[in-house]
């Protein structure tokens, strides 16, 4: 007596399979367009003041990965709606430490010091990582 295969496993297999087709054909995709020599952009934003140069060094190296031609950064904007409800979300998450970084960027005084800092830590790393490239806040 022959024992079926279980449908879920074979759905995640050719789940599976159909993703890593599609990654593979991106690849192909990203090959083709590197080698028109298409400009690429890659958007950073927004940095967190919780982030800290490791945290924003290996986000930049993913980056690196579509050899970016132009880096868009934005540091965090506390103005708004959805900074509330991410500040929001945070403290009903329980990250206190998160959430009182937050809030501290609300004072627009402690808003403009955290986002040029930020804005020249991750120029600078940028121009560690990458030989040519153009970045805009």
């Amino acid at each position: 007596m022959r024992v079926p295969r279980c449908g879920r496993r074979t759905d995640t297999r050719q789940r599976a399979r159909t993703e890593c087709a599609a990654a593979v054909g991106m690849v192909g995709a990203f090959k083709k367009l590197f080698g028109a020599g298409v400009p690429r952009f890659v958007s950073f934003s927004p940095t967190y003041p919780t982030m800290d140069q490791e945290e924003i060094r290996e986000a930049l190296l993913w980056f690196g990965a579509v050899d970016p031609d132009v880096v868009l950064h934005k540091p965090m904007n506390p103005r708004g709606e959805n900074f509330d409800m991410c500040l929001e979300a945070t403290c009903e998450a329980g990250y206190n430490d998160v959430v009182e970084e937050l809030a501290r960027i609300h004072d627009h005084g402690e808003w403009t010091k955290y986002a040029i800092e930020y804005i020249k830590l991750v120029r600078e790393i940028a121009e560690e990582q990458f030989d040519r490239l153009q970045m805009y806040v």
